[in-house]
C-alpha cells in the first residue's frame, strides 16, 4: 500500500512539476480547461445536436441531465465519504488558480467529464470522431486537475472509473425507462 501511495505522489510531482504556477500560457490553458470544462462539454453537446439533427436533441438533454446528477452526487455524497486531503494540503505544493475546499478523492471534474464523454460515446457510437473528441476533452480535464496541483493521479483514476460507471448506468437506466414507457 505504501508503494502505491509513493507512486501516486511521484506521478503527481512529475505532472504538477511541469507547472510554473506563475501564469505561463500552459498554466492558463490548463486553468481554462479546468474552470470551463462543463461549458466546453455543453457547447460540444449543442454542436453535436445541431450537426446530427433533431433526433439527437434528446440524447444531448439526457447527457446534460446525467452531468447535473453526478455533479451533485459527487459533491454531496461521494467526496464527503472519502475525505482525502488535497495535494497542496498534504505536500504543501503550489496551486495555480483557486484552492478547492472539498475533499480530493475522487476528482469531481474528472467524474463529470468522463460521465459526459461516456454518454456522448454511447449515444454516438458510430461517430468515431465525436467519440474521440469527447474522450480527448475528458482527458484534458483530468490532466489539468493534476497539473494545477489540486488532485493526485489516484483521484483522477477514481474519477475516471466513477464517471464511466455512472455514464453506463445512466445510459442503461434511460434505455430501460424508454423501453418500459413505449411498451405500455
Amino acid at each position: 500500500m505504501e508503494s502505491l501511495l509513493s507512486f501516486d505522489i511521484y506521478l503527481f510531482k512529475l505532472i504538477h512539476g511541469a507547472s510554473s504556477c506563475s501564469g505561463s500560457w500552459f498554466d492558463n490553458f490548463n486553468l481554462f480547461v479546468s474552470k470551463h470544462s462543463q461549458h466546453i462539454f455543453y457547447i460540444f453537446l449543442l454542436i453535436i445536436a445541431l450537426i446530427r439533427g433533431k433526433k439527437h436533441w434528446f440524447s444531448s438533454l439526457i447527457t446534460a441531465t446525467g452531468f447535473i446528477i453526478i455533479w451533485h452526487l459527487t459533491d454531496e455524497y461521494i467526496k464527503p465519504f472519502f475525505q482525502r486531503d488535497r495535494p497542496f494540503v498534504e505536500l504543501g505544493t503550489c496551486v495555480f488558480g483557486l484552492k478547492p475546499s472539498s475533499a480530493s478523492f475522487p476528482s469531481g471534474h474528472t467524474i463529470t467529464a468522463f460521465t459526459m464523454a461516456t454518454l456522448i460515446c454511447l449515444y454516438n457510437s458510430k461517430q468515431k470522431i465525436i467519440c474521440a473528441v469527447a474522450i480527448l476533452l475528458a482527458c484534458l480535464v483530468a490532466y489539468s486537475r493534476i497539473y494545477l496541483g489540486v488532485h493526485f493521479p489516484s483521484d483522477i483514476l477514481g474519477g475516471i472509473i466513477f464517471g464511466i460507471l455512472f455514464g453506463i448506468a445512466w445510459f442503461k437506466a434511460i434505455e430501460i425507462s424508454l423501453k418500459l414507457y413505449y411498451e405500455d
